[in-house]
């Protein structure tokens, strides 16, 4: 019995002597990615932007954290830039990465630019992006309709990303 107490004792003394601290920590990562949006005759458009490198890992590592520490990470901003004063309607946009399913980022159903080289907030969701950070590389899937004129050239339109990342650090 004293020889179970005194194994008990040190296996409960080891567990906690070998237990990492670890603090909850939030931050921020932000990407700028660039979109054109075909010329064309039809009102309805789709368009993808070209693979987007976020470099999650020399993030994680920068901000003391790890992949495997992440809690969860969320879309907290999607602003649209354009230079051009065209208007949309419907439009979507989801994101996408090799060996994942496309889940919807941001939406609005009327853009109206009033000023040349104006911003406008998109609405942004709810659905967890972790896999598609951790990923480290995605896709941006955008659909639309132009509203009034459509460019017969190319329409150069700039996303500014925010995801609030919520993790442990060591």
């Amino acid at each position: 019995m004293k020889k179970a107490a005194i194994i008990l004792t040190a296996l409960i003394f080891i567990s906690f002597s070998c237990k990492k601290e670890y603090k909850f920590y939030a931050f921020y990562m932000t990407k700028t990615v660039e979109v054109t949006y075909p010329g064309n005759e039809n009102d309805e458009f789709e368009v993808s932007s070209s693979v987007v490198d976020i470099y999650s890992e020399r993030v994680f590592e920068e901000e003391g954290t790890t992949a495997d520490l992440i809690e969860e990470i969320t879309i907290e901003e999607v602003q649209l830039a354009s230079s051009n004063l065209s208007n949309f309607n419907n439009l979507e946009l989801q994101i996408l990465s090799e060996g994942l399913n496309e889940v919807d980022m941001a939406n609005a159903e009327t853009l109206t630019f009033q000023n040349d080289g104006e911003s406008v907030l998109l609405s942004v969701s709810t659905e967890k992006m972790d896999d598609f950070i951790k990923a480290s590389k995605f896709t941006i899937k955008t659909t639309g309709e132009y509203v009034g004129t459509t460019p017969t050239q190319g329409l150069k339109v700039v996303y500014n990303l925010r995801f609030l990342v919520k993790t442990y650090v060591k």
